[in-house]
């Protein structure tokens, strides 16, 4: 090859790990049909799978060949899941650290039993919405009951409150419910925002008082753009901590294995608890590290508001926190008969409406672990 093909294909693997947003979706097309950047995929796979084990390097020609086979003959979809998995392996190579399962490997084990995410019942409805103990809104799987009464609005996953006349209406507590696989968005009656991630729920006024604070309680994970109200902060209770705000942009995640942790993305929020309170700045965020001891970090914004745009986005986790996210979403068990690799740390970007096949099929071409579907359980 001379020098200006040579500097052309650089160039592309340089975009695909530096500046992917500037590629075309006809160069994607173009590029997993060019067989010199399929051979450098290639080789860079085969390097790395010789680094980790030589007696792999038949195997992983073998599987890259199927692999690539497989999703050049189909185009559009197919095409685009090739594309990202062969922009993360293109990225963590070049970047020497395609997953570092010996470089950064943490003690992470199991759980006690080799379950470490239990799936919920399957019988819940994707939406749910009760007042005062009554269900009013149930959206089931590719039905949907839609309810306008009194102050509410149902229009597709989102749904919007107006205020009531508190001289005409009682104030009373609601709960929206979202299961697995589905994502809500809730317009509280003062304005606020409210972009629900799977398996939470959140408790709150039909219509806000007048003269008081506007309390919430979240069970899962939440983004809220507050309503600015300087005569009524708004004030998010997740168990352990308490977020108050008068009008900001904020992510609260409080799932119940993992530590609570408060996201600002801009604006300014109190967070207290344990009888510690910390002021958070733009890009920070709190954990309560340690059962009862707030630490305050550097957020790394796009991993934590990658949900609300139907994305999975790892950097740097571990497997196990990687496995336990894809139980919640799918609602499947995640079963370890190999715990070894739990820790190990990957890089990996991959979006929610996948089928849960494909999304298993990329983890198995970046880790040195097999992972399948068996039995109604995701199995490592």
């Amino acid at each position: 090859m001379d020098k200006e093909l040579r500097q052309e294909l650089e160039d592309k693997l340089y975009r695909a790990l530096n500046a992917p947003e500037t590629i075309t979706d006809e160069e994607r097309e173009e590029w997993a049909n060019d067989p010199e950047f399929m051979d450098n995929m290639e080789a860079m796979l085969l390097a790395r799978r010789a680094m980790m084990d030589d007696d792999k390097g038949a195997d992983a020609h073998e599987a890259f060949s199927t692999f690539a086979a497989e999703h050049q003959a189909e185009p559009a979809r197919r095409v685009a899941l090739w594309w990202r998995v062969a922009i993360a392996a293109v990225a963590a190579c070049l970047a020497g650290w395609w997953i570092l399962p010996q470089l950064t490997h943490d003690d992470t084990v199991a759980d006690d039993g080799n379950t470490i995410y239990h799936a919920t019942a399957n019988n819940e409805a994707g939406i749910t919405v009760t007042e005062a103990g009554s269900v009013i809104i149930d959206k089931k799987q590719g039905k949907q009951q839609k309810v306008t009464t009194k102050n509410i609005i149902v229009n597709g996953d989102t749904i919007i409150y107006q205020p009531l006349d508190l001289s005409k209406y009682q104030i009373h507590e609601s709960t929206i419910k979202v299961a697995q696989g589905h994502t809500a968005m809730l317009i509280l009656s003062d304005g606020t925002k409210v972009w629900l991630n799977t398996q939470s729920s959140l408790i709150y006024p039909n219509t806000f008082a007048a003269n008081a604070p506007r309390q919430v309680q979240l069970k899962g994970e939440a983004y809220f753009e507050v309503a600015p109200d300087a005569k009524r902060p708004f004030i998010v209770d997740c168990g352990q901590l308490q977020t108050t705000v008068l009008g900001t942009a904020f992510n609260v995640r409080n799932y119940a294995d993992s530590a609570p942790c408060i996201t600002l993305e801009h604006g300014s929020v109190q967070v207290s608890g344990h009888s510690q309170q910390v002021m958070l700045e733009p890009n920070q965020q709190v954990t309560l590290a340690n059962g009862n001891r707030l630490k305050v970090g550097h957020a790394d914004m796009e991993s934590v508001l990658c949900w609300r745009d139907g994305l999975f986005f790892f950097d740097g986790k571990t497997l196990r926190e990687v496995l336990i996210e894809m139980g919640r979403w799918y609602n499947m068990d995640i079963v370890v008969n190999d715990d070894s690799h739990l820790g190990d740390r990957l890089h990996f970007r991959g979006e929610r409406s996948w089928e849960l096949r494909e999304l298993v099929e990329s983890l198995n071409i970046i880790c040195d672990v097999e992972i399948e579907v068996r039995d109604g359980a995701i199995v490592i």
